[in-house]
């Protein structure tokens, strides 16, 4: 996992979190998404933008948990082809 935080003035103002995995059905990938999502929630700064990939090791992209500033709730998305 790498993440990469963006500052303006002194301030968290958006994060970007890659998640590689080894999971390959969809539906491991659909419930570790789940699984990150509630993580992010309960572990990541509000107020801000954040976007986590998760991709294989490969770097194909699986799957995004992401929201915008101006929400506490988290938008996800599972790739049914990667």
């Amino acid at each position: 996992m790498t993440a990469q935080a963006q500052y303006y003035n002194g301030n968290l103002s958006g994060m970007n979190v890659t998640i590689s995995t080894q999971f390959y059905s969809e539906s491991e990938i659909q419930s570790f998404t789940q699984y990150v999502e509630r993580q992010a929630k309960k572990y990541l700064p509000s107020g801000v933008p954040i976007e986590i990939k998760i991709q294989t090791t490969d770097n194909d992209i699986q799957a995004v948990v992401y929201r915008d500033g101006n929400s506490d709730n988290y938008n996800r998305h599972v790739f049914s082809a990667y």
